[in-house]
């Protein structure tokens, strides 16, 4: 196994060659020529990039140098021979960052990325050019940043802050405290790649002669003012006053208790000596009372002052809409484009009606002349023939079967009756 450093790594995560000191001697030796035998090389690459990446994660070690590297991969007195090339190799495909270069504010404006890329770069690149043709430089010694370990372990501290820390003015220390981070050079990192993010806002200031470091986690990217500075100033004087407050109520509390006592003792100068001591600690009281409440109004009238900002520049913002959306629109062209919309209205259901009349029109107005023709007929060949009502009808058929009387005399047979039946 290597040295302390490394054996101090997580096995789990190590690439397994790590375990294997055959393959060890291998991989710690120089690179060949990668042209002609780039197996070799791309072992030793991937090896030793992926050994880099679990070194500096598990570390929380974010900014180095070749040399440290070199130190921390020492292995039975021996520094990996081609961890060099792999060093130049990982600067090549952005890995690893110079920590100068890192450490540059983006530029947010087009003018100003315009100058950084063809003045502020070009001219950088000529004076190193020159400096290194003149100087030799220790390219050993250069910090640098691993930029994709960087990017992980800055979302994972992202991802690890409670909601109560969200949209809430913090101070670096007690940001670091409550994250169990006290490296504050290797969170100060991780912040500023979050800030390239728009992740969380970030001010440094001064506070009585001593360096301040502001940030905010936003949802939504805000930087931060010098209103915010101001607030977050007058909020921690405020807990300042009232923690003393709390203070010294105690210890009026206690000289109470300790002047009882030596009454109780019968000592009654020692008694007037601890009250006077107590009257001296209930008048810092009424000042630092009064102190408090000065710093608190004046704290809720700036919170007002900001709200009141926020609100008026909205209103401003509103107004410059309107007033640009409004030029470039009058009645005249209001009432022009209604009519124009009323015309193209009646033109499409124009268009629509043409579209839905039957091809066959001309056929259609044979086969009715045609049907018309055909039923005029039809009501000439009909015999007119007018209904009859009943009772007219049961009167002919009564005639036609001509029922004979009934005879009145007995004597009258149906023989005779017979014979007066017409043929």
């Amino acid at each position: 196994m290597p040295s302390d450093e490394v054996s101090s790594l997580p096995l789990d995560k190590l690439p397994a060659e790590w375990q294997q000191n055959d393959r060890l001697d291998v991989l710690f030796g120089p690179v060949r020529n990668k042209y002609v035998n780039s197996f070799d090389w791309e072992n030793k690459r991937k090896f030793w990039k992926e050994s880099i990446e679990v070194h500096c994660s598990h570390n929380k070690l974010y900014t180095f140098n070749l040399s440290r590297l070199e130190r921390a991969f020492l292995h039975d007195r021996r520094t990996p021979a081609c961890l060099k090339d792999v060093f130049e190799d990982l600067i090549k495909t952005g890995d690893l960052v110079p920590l100068v270069d890192f450490l540059q504010k983006p530029e947010t404006t087009w003018s100003g990325w315009a100058t950084s890329t063809l003045v502020k770069k070009p001219l950088s690149w000529t004076f190193n050019k020159m400096k290194s043709s003149i100087v030799t430089t220790n390219t050993a010694n250069i910090e640098y940043v691993h930029h994709t370990v960087v990017k992980q372990e800055a979302t994972k501290l992202l991802d690890a802050i409670p909601d109560n820390l969200l949209n809430t003015l913090l101070e670096l220390k007690d940001f670091a405290k409550a994250m169990d981070f006290p490296q504050l050079e290797s969170i100060k990192i991780l912040l500023h790649q979050l800030s390239l993010e728009e992740k969380v806002a970030i001010r440094e200031c001064c506070h009585d002669g001593k360096p301040l470091m502001l940030l905010r986690f936003n949802t939504v990217p805000k930087a931060l003012q010098d209103i915010d500075e101001q607030i977050y100033i007058l909020t921690k004087e405020e807990k300042i006053l009232q923690n003393k407050v709390a203070y010294l109520e105690n210890r009026i509390k206690e000289l109470h208790k300790e002047a009882k006592e030596h009454l109780t003792q019968g000592n009654k100068h020692m008694a007037r000596t601890v009250l006077r001591k107590k009257k001296l600690q209930e008048k810092s009281i009424e000042s630092l009372e009064k102190n408090a409440h000065n710093v608190s109004s004046l704290l809720h009238n700036l919170e007002d002052t900001a709200h009141n900002h926020a609100v008026y520049k909205t209103y401003r913002m509103a107004i410059a809409n309107l007033k640009a959306n409004l030029e470039k629109l009058n009645i005249d062209n209001v009432d022009e484009t209604m009519a124009q919309l009323g015309e193209l209205v009646d033109t499409n259901n124009d268009i629509q009606s043409a579209l839905g009349q039957s091809l066959d029109a001309g056929s259609e107005e044979d086969l009715e002349a045609e049907l018309a023709a055909l039923m005029e007929e039809g009501s000439n060949d009909t015999p007119n023939i007018s209904p009859k009502p009943k009772s007219t009808r049961v009167e002919n058929e009564e005639d036609e079967l001509k029922f004979p009387s009934v005879p009145n005399s007995p004597s009258s047979t149906v023989g005779d009756t017979a014979k007066t039946e017409p043929a």
